[in-house]
């Protein structure tokens, strides 16, 4: 099966995660290769479909299941955000950025393989175009999260937005900094009037003007998630007597994977405070908890 043609010169392999895919005089730009057994062989028929002299990879993130089958395709470049590009270059920094677990790539309990992909071009915080390719910087799903529009006016999002059945399946979507996440989401809305189709990582494909349902649902839980650790942290708490809060109160599952994400999350937002000036540490039972300060 040819990968969907959506406009012009711009194609999807459809997946969780979907990619994308602009050719241009013969150069294929890739972005966000996904992951599985059969996706190499899919997007290595796509680019021969296609006509590729070669394959140009962009990646949103640093994540596996957004990076695993960069290998498979021979790139002629690999190209990241600064911030995300030590993370996919080393597996060991992957998995503790991730999950804040600093687990064996290897290890069982990780959901997809931590392979490392050498990135050759690391665009530094600011930049938005490479080639053809306007980029967008979008941080909260990870630091240095990116996104990127091809020439036919199709904006592919990653993971800085999620589609309503992947939210109802884990009630909370994850990102390492909420805050900024919330921040990306308000910007997403005042970019949707240029694009004719916005693709996201996990869920559907949308037209452009029609982008704000689903913006509106994503602000919505992770506003629900931030008020519902607000609302722990008012007495002295860890991390894990919040995640059991959150668990509780909020339409979450609490998977041991899923767990760990929003672990990670928990993690993410005491940065925020702390940045803040809202957030101070306890440790009057031996027990690092922490507490909004009194207002």
């Amino acid at each position: 099966m040819a990968p969907i043609k959506l406009l012009g010169n711009t194609y999807v392999e459809k997946g969780s995660p979907a990619t994308l895919l602009f050719i241009q005089e013969g150069t294929v730009y890739v972005i966000d290769p996904g992951q599985g057994e059969d996706r190499p062989r899919r997007l290595t028929k796509d680019l021969k479909e296609l006509g590729a002299s070669q394959a140009v990879v962009l990646l949103t993130h640093y994540h596996s299941d957004h990076v695993e089958a960069v290998a498979a395709l021979s790139p002629a470049e690999v190209v990241a955000s600064s911030l995300d590009a030590p993370m996919i270059e080393r597996s060991e920094l992957r998995v503790l950025m991730t999950f804040d677990y600093p687990l064996n790539p290897t290890d069982p309990l990780l959901p997809y393989r931590a392979v490392p992909a050498r990135v050759t071009q690391a665009l530094p915080e600011g930049a938005d175009r490479y080639g053809p390719i306007e980029v967008h910087w979008l941080p909260g799903h990870t630091e240095g999260h990116l996104g990127f529009a091809t020439p036919d006016g199709v904006l592919y999002v990653g993971d800085a937005l999620f589609g309503d059945k992947v939210l109802e399946k884990f009630g909370i979507p994850y990102h390492k900094m909420p805050c900024k996440a919330l921040e990306t989401l308000r910007k997403l809305r005042s970019l949707l009037g240029k694009y004719e189709y916005v693709v996201l990582g996990h869920g559907p494909i949308v037209k452009g003007g029609e982008a704000g349902p689903l913006i509106d649902i994503n602000e919505r839980r992770v506003q629900e998630f931030i008020e519902g650790v607000r609302e722990s942290l008012r007495s002295p708490s860890s991390v894990d007597e919040v995640l059991r809060a959150v668990c509780r109160g909020l339409r979450a599952s609490c998977t041991l994977e899923n767990s760990m994400l929003i672990g990670a999350s928990v993690k993410g937002l005491i940065r925020c405070l702390r940045d803040e000036g809202l957030l101070e540490p306890d440790l009057s039972e031996g027990v690092l908890r922490w507490r909004l300060k009194p207002s």
